[in-house]
């Protein structure tokens, strides 16, 4: 239901960002990683642009740089 949302409205960047939420909880991280980047990109713009009502909250944008930040280096 989230993928058929994010095709249907793909600029809507709080639907993005919670299928990239979705993608982390099903464990697929390279498709979770992907929409988060377009989650983060569409907030940008949104930002840029002025679009306040369209802008994400601080929380979820901390789970999509969490989501989109390399993985920690084996020791």
């Amino acid at each position: 239901a989230y993928r058929e949302a994010a095709r249907r409205h793909p600029p809507q960047s709080r639907i993005q960002a919670q299928l990239a939420e979705m993608l982390a909880a099903s464990d697929d991280r390279s498709a979770a990683e992907e929409v988060a980047r377009q989650a983060l990109a569409l907030d940008a713009l949104n930002h840029r642009l002025g679009h306040v009502d369209k802008q994400l909250p601080a929380d979820v944008l901390d789970r999509l740089k969490k989501l989109t930040a390399p993985p920690p280096a084996p020791e």
